[in-house]
């Protein structure tokens, strides 16, 4: 095969892949189940849920090996010998008092901050694999202080910005739904073209928490998600979150709402000078299917 007939081939193939993707999505939009046996990850990144195996047997979604972090110029490391696995469909609560490592170890999940030891795997592969912007559409991550996620002009645009950016390219019929859904269930429908960072602490959180559930992402990382929220607004949240996790989207929940961890989780994890200081299996006790 001459390189210009390579080169045409290979551009065909890209070609017919994505009329592929773009088949199966509008065909999930209507509501059928796909089930897509697939070695290409790229090929099947509109999916709702990924499962990886090995040896026949599936893979943590999230794999910690023996990762330790250290801040410059800081004697003492933030993290040290810390081995976590993370699956998709199991809500795991951190917790631990302030400083003790819990959001430096959920932002080297996500790649902003490089583990100094230790391997991070995601979805079965090295996390240093992935570009920044992969990571973030697999993992919808809500920063403990929200104003780090606020940027557009509008509430709406908001909510509506990952669906048209990032690659998603979400029908415009598609996008509206999804915004006034959310605007309806984090009642913020009458704050709709008001800039967000004129909102209030709850309504921001509350933004920012709808912001990231709108693209949908494999799993979610909330940090402190109950700050700001009244006990009807957390109610709301914990009922969305337990309607994410029974369809098979895992998340991490770092709190210090104990109350809010114990109707969730199925799994606590406790933390302590940037050490992991126990594991709590709690399925079928106070989890979310209880």
């Amino acid at each position: 095969m001459s390189a210009v007939n390579a080169g045409k081939f290979i551009e065909e193939m890209t070609q017919a892949k994505g009329e592929w993707q773009s088949f199966l999505e509008k065909l999930r939009d209507t509501g059928k189940t796909i089930i897509a046996v697939e070695h290409d990850l790229e090929a099947v990144a509109f999916s709702d849920r990924l499962m990886v195996l090995e040896g026949g047997k599936p893979v943590a979604y999230l794999e910690l090996r023996q990762v330790a972090f250290s801040y410059p110029r800081k004697m003492k490391p933030a993290l040290t010998g810390i081995n976590l696995n993370f699956e998709k469909e199991e809500i795991t609560a951190i917790t631990g008092p302030n400083g003790c490592g819990k959001t430096t170890l959920t932002k080297l999940m996500i790649g902003v901050l490089q583990a100094t030891e230790g391997e991070i795997y995601l979805a079965g592969c090295p996390l240093t694999d992935y570009s920044l912007a992969e990571i973030g559409s697999k993992i919808g991550y809500v920063f403990q202080k929200p104003d780090l996620l606020l940027f557009c002009s509008t509430v709406a645009e908001e909510i509506g910005f990952g669906l048209t950016n990032r690659g998603r390219g979400c029908n415009p019929e598609t996008v509206q739904k999804r915004i006034k859904f959310y605007l309806d269930y984090f009642e913020l429908t009458g704050y709709r073209n008001d800039f967000p960072l004129h909102l209030s602490q709850g309504e921001k959180e509350r933004l920012a928490i709808a912001a990231v559930l709108a693209n949908e992402p494999e799993f979610l990382i909330l940090d402190e998600p109950t700050i700001g929220l009244d006990a009807y607004r957390k109610k709301l949240l914990e009922n969305y979150l337990k309607k994410i996790a029974r369809l098979g989207r895992g998340m991490i929940l770092v709190s210090h709402d104990a109350p809010f961890v114990n109707r969730l989780a199925e799994r606590v994890v406790t933390m302590a000078d940037g050490r992991i200081q126990g594991c709590n299996e709690r399925k079928g006790n106070d989890g979310y299917e209880a």
